[in-house]
């Protein structure tokens, strides 16, 4: 097991170094526009680094993105070695992030359930200002 604060730091650097990776040296590869490494986890042996890929548009944009990603890690990986000084560099994963769409997804039923509950106060309401005017 490692180092919490050093997986950590390598993690930060894979995903600062894919991000200019993708930024510079993917002009001929078919990458939706705005694509992001949002996130990278290191397991604990830093054997392995799941890079979680975002792209701005639908779910096809995201998985075109990840599958291109997956298809060149091999050149990914020969890339960040020549730009980290790490001995050993992780195998890449990369993985589709879900967290954005997610938060959306949260956001409107926390909405449909805040219009629910104001349709039912109002009809409370209503029903106590007519019993209160009928008796």
């Amino acid at each position: 097991m490692s180092n919490p604060m050093r997986a950590r730091r390598i993690a930060d650097e894979i995903k600062r170094q894919l991000a200019l990776i993708i930024q510079s040296g993917f002009h001929d590869l078919p990458l939706p526009p705005f694509t992001s490494i949002t996130e990278v986890r290191m397991t604990g042996d830093l054997r392995r680094a799941f890079c979680y890929v975002s792209v701005l548009g639908n779910t096809e944009a995201v998985v075109a993105a990840v599958k291109t990603l997956e298809e060149t890690k091999s050149f990914m990986r020969s890339h960040l070695a020549q730009m980290t000084r790490l001995r050993k560099l992780p195998d890449l994963t990369f993985v589709a992030d879900t967290s954005i769409a997610e938060g959306v997804r949260i956001t409107k039923l926390i909405d449909e359930i805040s219009k629910a509950d104001r349709a039912a106060e109002a009809r409370r309401q209503a029903i106590e200002l007519h019993e209160e005017n009928g008796t």
